[in-house]
């Protein structure tokens, strides 16, 4: 089966991205002591969001579980249960990818800037 592309979702993320990036160089502008206070903070939401993500997903699993995957001992109410959990904390897990691809992209534009940006701009300068 094939699915379509997403553009809401991805401009969605995009428009996320965007913000948290905002965010860490208007604090950035500002003080020291303000930007330790957003990667502190991102750090926390990154790392809360990332083990509930693993948690929804029992672990990173990467194959989508399907009735004949399930035990053949199981019921078909048994199966018919962990089916609706399955998908329920499917349609969670993307709830929480929605905050943790946005942070992620911040961290790494962070890093790009501080290890890349600030130093080629330094060697064009001189």
């Amino acid at each position: 089966m094939k699915t379509k592309f997403n553009f809401k979702l991805a401009a969605g993320l995009i428009l996320l991205s965007i913000l948290a990036i905002v965010i860490f160089r208007t604090a950035k502008q500002i003080s020291l002591s303000a930007y330790i206070a957003v990667i502190v903070i991102y750090t926390v939401i990154t790392l809360v969001t990332a083990l509930c993500y693993i948690s929804q997903n029992r672990g990173l699993v990467g194959t989508a579980v399907t009735y004949d995957l399930l035990p053949k001992e199981w019921s078909e109410e048994e199966k018919k249960a962990f089916m609706e959990d399955y998908r329920a904390r499917r349609a969670k897990s993307k709830k929480l990818l929605i905050i943790l691809l946005p942070m992620i992209a911040a961290f790494f534009f962070e890093i790009l800037d501080i290890y890349l940006i600030e130093e080629l701009i330094t060697k064009i300068l001189k």
